[in-house]
């Protein structure tokens, strides 16, 4: 059996991006990866089972935290922004 899912979380990422003021280079690039990420995978879940997606890297972000539910629930955390990190990542996209 072979399935696909497809997510539209524009919706999902301008709200966090309302709440947070994160920057648009983190909107764009993380986390609204990890949102529909998150919103894919707890599509699957049933009943009151939640999942969490984290990382630990030293890069830009320090840590990704994304909460989702089979409510469709998310949350989600960037963690230790870092600005000369941010810049250095910008310089090497031009």
């Amino acid at each position: 059996m072979l399935g696909f899912f497809v997510a539209d979380t524009t919706d999902v990422v301008q709200k966090a991006l309302d709440i947070h003021k994160y920057d648009e280079y983190s909107m764009k690039n993380i986390w609204k990866n990890f949102c529909t990420l998150a919103a894919i995978m707890g599509a699957t879940l049933k009943g009151e089972d939640k999942l969490t997606i984290r990382t630990d890297t030293d890069g830009y972000k320090k840590n990704i935290v994304v909460n989702s539910d089979a409510n469709g629930d998310i949350k989600g955390y960037l963690i230790n922004t870092s600005e000369e990190k941010l810049l250095m990542v910008l310089e090497k996209e031009l």
